[in-house]
């Protein structure tokens, strides 16, 4: 049975969120079990805190800051706080994509405006910036086009994965106009906005995206892409919606048959 004096030592150990603490030299002292999980065998006593993770990629008001751990990958959300002697803890908590994490941890990923993966914005933001395009398509009547690009890589490896969309992504964006949108999902889709263009146009360019797109990242990984155009009453979720709910095999990806 443990004693008084090794319980709180205990229960800090079982605690499901991460802590690390420092000396005022900023050396670790000491990590706890979920600590180590998350930043690796890297948070062992005397090495730099500051080596366990990266530069925060952004503040989160009140909440603390998105860093990876340089160890493991691993997206936490660190909060610090100052101890006694001048040391410093870090309380640490997963922050693994939407995909695999807890519904709530997406609303902390919403926070976020950019997508780490790619630099590029996030499905929130872009929907964000559709709002006044889409209030000038009404207003004018000017032509819009959203169209969703996925890029699955054959045999599901999430390193793979990851370097296939930043490969995609930067394809995309290179094919696009300056008036252009571009951005990335959480499931990983890219996202290309194309204002004052008609269906007809953009199903030129999304066939020319497919084309380059498929020369970039080579033959085994399975294109998807999906076109939908402004009407009348659509939101951004919804012209997005419709793009998604329209992808199919890319042409290329199908034998060079005429699926957009």
């Amino acid at each position: 049975m443990e004693t008084d004096a090794q319980l709180p030592e205990a229960v800090l150990e079982a605690c499901p969120v991460g802590l690390v603490v420092a000396d005022a030299h900023g050396r670790v002292t000491a990590a706890n079990a979920a600590a180590r999980a998350l930043l690796g065998e890297a948070a062992a006593p005397g090495a730099s805190l500051e080596a366990l993770a990266g530069p925060p990629l952004r503040e989160i008001p009140r909440q603390g800051a998105l860093v990876r751990a340089r160890a493991t990958g691993r997206w936490l959300l660190r909060h610090e706080t100052d101890v006694a002697g001048g040391g410093r803890a870090w309380w640490l908590l997963a922050l693994d994509p939407p995909a695999r994490g807890g519904p709530a941890l997406w609303d902390v990923w919403a926070l976020c405006a950019f997508d780490p993966r790619t630099g590029l914005p996030g499905e929130r933001a872009l929907r964000l910036a559709m709002g006044p395009q889409l209030a000038r398509c009404a207003r004018y009547r000017d032509p819009l086009c959203v169209a969703v690009l996925e890029a699955r890589a054959p045999d599901g490896d999430e390193a793979a994965q990851t370097r296939l969309l930043r490969a995609a992504a930067q394809t995309v964006r290179g094919l696009l106009r300056w008036a252009d949108l571009v951005g990335v999902s959480d499931a990983g889709e890219v996202l290309a906005v194309l204002p004052e263009t008609a269906e007809a146009d953009a199903g030129a360019l999304v066939r020319r995206m497919c084309a380059e797109v498929r020369a970039a990242v080579g033959g085994e990984a399975a294109l998807r892409v999906g076109l939908a155009a402004w009407q009348a009453g659509d939101s951004p979720e919804r012209l997005i919606g419709r793009a998604r709910a329209a992808l199919a095999p890319c042409p290329e990806a199908a034998g060079g048959a005429e699926g957009v």
